[in-house]
């Protein structure tokens, strides 16, 4: 009778232990889990920076494309041709003026070839937060799975060690009653 307790004792802690370990595997789950989280958080912060700033930069350039296309047609680049021919006397300051168009229609379009980049950067930025954001709601949902059964095995260990901690102090007792039986017969 008394190796019989003793083994359930012993079988109770064996299964305390086998629990423990299974909780430390739920919540080591869980960390690996909130950690995958946090860097894809962290990635998601940064690619909207850069989202934020590349779009501030490709609005800039569309403006400043929009500001040289309405003082082009302010001055009339338009009939420029036709300007030389009816003042041929100002031959000279219109070939200029040309001239000066003409470094402005490059500059122009230079301009517009990096703001055309810098709107297609900003969306590919744009693409990648997307991109990001599901990819953090996916480690989110995984991390809160984790912590779920991190805390429910949690849960099952305190309640297990609970019981067994009742049945263990029931079953002490009454070994230690059978060892004093067992010893007053033996004498």
């Amino acid at each position: 009778m008394v190796k019989r307790i003793q083994g359930i004792i012993q079988d109770l802690t064996s299964q305390q232990v086998a629990l423990e370990k299974v909780a430390m595997l739920k919540a080591e789950k869980y960390n690996q889990a909130k950690d995958a989280e946090d860097a894809v958080a962290a990635r998601v912060i940064v690619l909207q920076k850069k989202v934020t700033s590349a779009t501030a930069e490709a609005n800039q350039a569309q403006q400043q494309i929009g500001q040289i296309a309405s003082q082009m047609w302010r001055n009339g680049t338009a009939g420029s041709s036709l300007n030389l021919f009816l003042n041929s006397d100002k031959a000279g300051n219109l070939l200029y003026q040309l001239g000066t168009r003409e470094k402005l229609a490059q500059s122009s379009d230079q301009i517009y070839k990096t703001a055309i980049q810098r709107q297609q950067y900003a969306q590919s930025l744009e693409n990648q937060l997307k991109e990001a954001k599901a990819e953090l709601a996916i480690r989110t949902k995984t991390a809160q799975d984790a912590l779920k059964q991190a805390q429910a095995a949690a849960n099952e260990l305190t309640t297990k060690v609970n019981e067994q901690k009742a049945i263990s102090a029931t079953l002490s007792a009454q070994l230690a009653r059978l060892e004093n039986i067992s010893s007053s017969l033996e004498q």
